[in-house]
């Protein structure tokens, strides 16, 4: 049974949209709590502001991002290809038309474009759409997205013993990316061990982290048995 998984690269940038954006450090850490109680100065030392440029709609919009949704796909990943299956993993990367400068490629961005149909789109995003609608379909009927004369070489998800990793980059470069979000990941991924085995000091994340992830297997999730 063969897995099509993703994320999209600012995936976390939805659930904020119409949130109060932190503007200091201090109300960073207490939007940061909300969403991840007692764990959010881990959360906020592996997110400072400084990463984002300063930028806390940036930062807020990543963390949440990257615990559920992108972090959670690639624990599925990596439990699929544990298990003996094929998987192919993808980050979408085109900002969505609706409101391109606050939501970027945010959560659920990324359907129109499976489907052919992107919201107002130009001749490069009209490409990836007719690009990522012969990949799925080419997936649907065989268990491998690629096909003759396609954008780009799909490469199989098979992390190394390093947790090394390669997946593709669903925009105008159809570039083959290495290690997405391996530190983050890698973060949030001891962050859920320690959830599932009863750690207390866990924090207040598991909820959001196991629910992101849930949401991550139904939408992103693509089995051609099924179909």
């Amino acid at each position: 049974m063969p897995y099509l998984l993703g994320s999209n690269n600012d995936e976390g940038m939805l659930f904020i949209l119409t949130a109060s954006i932190p503007t200091s450090d201090s109300e960073y850490l207490t939007a940061l709590q909300a969403n991840f109680g007692d764990f959010a100065p881990q959360v906020m030392a592996e997110y400072p502001v400084s990463n984002f440029n300063g930028n806390y709609r940036l930062a807020l919009g990543r963390a949440i991002g990257d615990s559920g949704l992108v972090c959670g796909t690639h624990d599925t990943a990596r439990r699929a290809v544990n298990a003996g299956l094929s998987v192919f993993m993808y980050n979408f990367n085109v900002p969505w038309a609706i409101e391109p400068s606050l939501l970027l490629a945010s959560h659920a961005s990324e359907i129109s474009h499976v489907f052919g149909d992107p919201v107002d789109p130009t001749a490069s995003s009209q490409a990836v759409s007719d690009g990522m609608n012969a990949f799925w379909a080419h997936f649907a009927a065989t268990g491998d997205p690629n096909y003759p004369d396609a954008a780009a070489s799909w490469p199989t998800f098979a992390p190394t013993a390093d947790d090394d990793d390669e997946r593709l980059q669903l925009d105008p470069g159809w570039e083959v990316i290495q290690d997405f979000r391996k530190e983050e990941c890698t973060f949030w991924r001891a962050h859920y061990d320690a959830a599932f085995a009863g750690d207390a000091g866990a924090g207040g994340g598991v909820a959001a982290a196991d629910a992101g992830t849930d949401a991550g297997k139904a939408e992103d999730a693509a089995n051609p048995s099924a179909l």
